[in-house]
């Protein structure tokens, strides 16, 4: 705080100077037009500049890269910050949810960011890609960085696959044992097991069926049987064991 106070003293004191000159100035437009100019210039230009600039909240992406991308640098005049436009920028960015600047006439920018977070894998073709809560593709997923997300396949997977996990989280027994969910015409889901087995969702009011299925591995550990498990018709399970 003191440090505010005294750079806030010095500003104020080289306006008042400034200020004196300019009315004690012989009236000759030139003479004022220079004092003007040293006021803008050297005063202004020089004491309200970007001093330091703090990112936070960055983990995938680094500092270096949203100020390269911004192309910030200290001692650029601070008035000429635009925080709406500086923070439409970073929010364009693949991994940033969502970005909130603060600017101090101090000289100081803050830059806190919100990152987004991957819940899924989505195979497309021979490309893996990392997807978020809204079904939105973060970016390809590096092949030399392992994942444990759970895979996806299917056209409008990512769309629905937060759906999906927000209903299986209520079911451990069934989760743990899920090695990829593929959408189905778009319409539904199949779950592929660890041990090979699948299992076929209907298309609408999976989650009884999923609750039917939790209580059946709870009292049978029907997973743990490779078969194909078919739980499209109402009220019926179509269980066929797999060789």
């Amino acid at each position: 705080m003191k440090i505010k106070h005294k750079f806030f003293s010095i500003v104020l004191f080289l306006i008042v100077l400034t200020t004196a000159l300019y009315i004690l100035a012989p009236d000759n437009n030139l003479h004022k037009k220079k004092i003007g100019d040293l006021f803008t210039k050297n005063i202004i230009s020089k004491s309200l500049v970007i001093r330091k600039i703090e990112v936070k909240g960055a983990k995938k992406l680094s500092k270096k890269s949203i100020l390269e991308m911004l192309q910030l640098q200290k001692g650029s005049p601070i008035h000429n910050f635009d925080s709406t436009k500086i923070r439409k920028k970073i929010e364009s960015m693949d991994w940033v949810e969502k970005a909130e600047i603060t600017r101090f006439w101090n000289g100081t920018i803050n830059i806190t960011i919100l990152e987004k977070s991957p819940i899924a894998l989505w195979k497309k073709d021979n490309d893996l890609f990392l997807i978020d809560v809204k079904g939105q593709i973060i970016e390809k997923n590096d092949p030399n960085n392992p994942s444990n997300l759970l895979l996806i396949l299917g056209d409008g997977a990512p769309e629905h696959i937060n759906n999906l996990l927000s209903i299986l989280k209520k079911f451990p027994n069934i989760h743990k044992n899920i090695r990829y969910a593929q959408r189905i015409s778009n319409r539904r889901w199949d779950l592929g097991l660890k041990n090979h087995s699948t299992v076929l969702l209907p298309e609408k009011n999976y989650a009884l069926v999923l609750e039917k299925l939790s209580t059946l591995e709870t009292k049978e550990n029907i997973l743990s049987k490779k078969a194909s498990i078919d739980m499209r018709i109402p009220k019926k399970i179509i269980f066929k064991a797999l060789d």
